[in-house]
């Protein structure tokens, strides 16, 4: 069962806000030469994108109701399909980054999309990355 129209609207507003806190970050990345972080942000929104599109072409989950849309992937246009995405986005890297701020030891570092061991750029470590 769909979720009211007004709440919906909410989390679509709040799921926006995250996607442009995330695409500010990205844009910093690359102001300040970072592209570890710039092409790791970048694959990120694009798996989301990928992923999502790859399941509203599916019938095991393109079928299922999305609750603060009222409907389903399979129905979703490629603009709206573009901005659930960003949405998705939005709130993935939300999480990730409260996860990562929660954990200040290295227990969830994880590798450098690109090998780059210089430190001179303010290169960002390992762990900071998505």
């Amino acid at each position: 069962m769909p979720i009211g129209s007004q709440v919906g609207g909410a989390l679509a507003l709040v799921a926006l806000a995250l996607a442009a806190s995330q695409v500010f970050g990205l844009v910093k990345y690359l102001l300040a030469r970072q592209w570890n972080g710039a092409v790791s942000t970048a694959v990120y929104f694009f798996a989301t994108w990928g992923l999502l599109a790859l399941a509203a072409s599916s019938d095991y989950v393109g079928t299922a109701t999305i609750p603060a849309l009222g409907s389903t992937l399979q129905s979703l246009d490629g603009a709206s399909l573009a901005m659930v995405s960003l949405g998705a986005f939005g709130v993935g890297g939300f999480l990730f980054d409260r996860t990562k701020a929660r954990d200040n030891s290295q227990s969830a570092a994880e590798p450098s999309l690109l090998h780059d061991n210089s430190h001179h750029e303010g290169n960002i470590d390992a762990g900071d990355l998505r």
